[in-house]
């Protein structure tokens, strides 16, 4: 058996476990569980199940939109549609996965190896996180401050301190 071909079929065998462990755990090997599974989705609001299934999936797209336009910054040639893919790609590993940067190093594999510029491809996979994290900073500082007297947490203002510390550093891109 090829290596490649061996790898392949480890991975999957994984997969496969880990997905046999998460419905043994759930209970979905028995009939109860799956009764109770089945009676759940038939009680979901119907608007708000679509909507889990294709919200993820536009908020990826953008996320590969912002990848794009990083990529493009760099002078690295990309098609949004293969961004997409591999942005898709990496979801998955992500959630296989034990670690959150799977899928990252899936993605920057994947564009280094069509466009051939390895380093290139890891700074905008890098910069399309790492704007995500300075947008969330800025999101939760603006929250904070908001919701600052209707949230009743000892140290509030050190904490909302804090965040628009890091959020400057972040975005300053001074982090020496």
């Amino acid at each position: 058996m090829r290596m490649p071909t061996f790898g392949k079929m480890l991975r999957f065998i994984i997969t496969i476990g880990l997905l046999v462990f998460v419905f043994w755990q759930s209970g979905l090997f028995s009939a109860e569980g799956r009764r109770h599974f089945l009676e759940l989705i038939a009680q979901a609001d119907l608007v708000f199940l679509v909507a889990s299934f294709v919200m993820p999936s536009c908020l990826d797209f953008v996320s590969s939109v912002k990848w794009f336009l990083l990529a493009k910054g760099i002078q690295i040639e990309a098609r949004i549609g293969q961004l997409f893919a591999y942005y898709l790609m990496g979801r998955f590993f992500n959630l296989v996965l034990p670690s959150n940067i799977g899928g990252d190093i899936i993605r920057i594999h994947l564009h280094g190896k069509k466009s051939g510029k390895r380093a290139q491809s890891a700074a905008a996979v890098f910069m399309e996180r790492f704007t995500g994290l300075v947008a969330l900073l800025l999101i939760v500082l603006v929250v904070a401050v908001v919701q600052s007297t209707s949230i009743d947490i000892p140290f509030m203002g050190v904490a909302i301190l804090f965040t628009a510390v890091v959020t400057l550093v972040a975005a300053s891109g001074d982090c020496r």
